[in-house]
């Protein structure tokens, strides 16, 4: 049986979590991260985990800026 060539492996780890888990690999590897504009990427958080997740709460423009204000602050949120 012969090995693939190629793997991939995804995961939506901090950067400093996912370079000390690739560098335990055996194989050679590419570690490639994308990076969404802060903003959209803030409102999006919102409505997948307040307004659409398993609470489904009714959500304001004032709900929203606060949520920015308290939870969007770190490089990774």
């Amino acid at each position: 049986m012969h090995e693939p060539a190629v793997g991939v492996w995804a995961n939506h780890n901090k950067y400093r979590k996912q370079v000390e888990l690739v560098q335990k690999l055996e194989k050679p590897y590419l570690l490639l991260s994308w990076i969404r504009e802060p903003v959209s990427r803030c409102i999006s958080a919102y409505y997948y985990f307040e307004v659409f997740g398993p609470h489904r709460n009714y959500s304001s423009s004032a709900d929203l800026l606060k949520y920015m204000r308290t939870k969007c602050r770190d490089e990774q949120f």
